[in-house]
C-alpha cells in the first residue's frame, strides 16, 4: 500500500472542506487530526497546512509576505508593505507574517513569492565595505 504525503492529505482536507457547509467545519477538521494521528502523520502537520494554505490562497489570491526586522513594524509601515506587495503581484490580499529578529541591527527584509528585498543595516554595510574594498 502506498504511504500518503503530505500533499495528498492537504487535498483530501481541501476537497472535504469545500464540499461541506461551514457549520461542518469543526466535525470535518476533528476527523481529519484523528486521521493524521492513527496514520502517525502528526509530525507533519506543518507541512500539510503549508500545502493547504497553498490550495487556499491560489484560491482566493492571496500572496503571503514575511518581514524581519529588529523593531515590530509600525501600522502605516505595514499599510505599505501591502500595498506595495499587492501592487508587485496582482493580488487580492497579502497576508503580512511579522518576524523579530534581534539579531538584526535595523532595517528589514522583505520576503514574497520568490523575491527578497534585503533593506537591512547589515547588508548596506556589506555593500560598502565591498564597494570600498573592489
Amino acid at each position: 500500500m502506498t504511504r500518503m504525503t503530505p500533499q495528498h492529505y492537504a487535498i483530501a482536507l481541501d476537497a472535504l472542506l469545500a464540499e461541506r457547509d461551514v457549520d461542518e467545519h469543526t466535525s470535518i477538521l476533528t476527523a481529519f487530526v484523528n486521521v493524521l494521528v492513527i496514520d502517525g502523520m502528526t509530525n507533519r502537520i506543518e507541512e500539510i497546512l503549508s500545502v493547504f494554505q497553498s490550495f487556499c490562497d491560489t484560491r482566493t489570491h492571496t500572496v503571503s509576505a514575511r518581514v524581519v526586522s529588529r523593531t515590530p513594524l509600525s501600522s502605516e509601515m505595514r499599510t505599505d508593505i501591502i500595498a506595495y506587495v499587492k501592487e508587485r503581484t496582482a493580488s487580492s490580499a497579502v497576508r503580512l507574517i511579522e518576524t523579530i529578529d534581534h539579531d538584526t541591527l535595523g532595517g528589514m527584509r522583505l520576503t514574497y513569492e520568490h523575491r527578497i528585498l534585503d533593506a537591512t543595516i547589515r547588508t548596506r554595510l556589506n555593500a560598502l565595505s565591498h564597494a570600498l574594498y573592489a
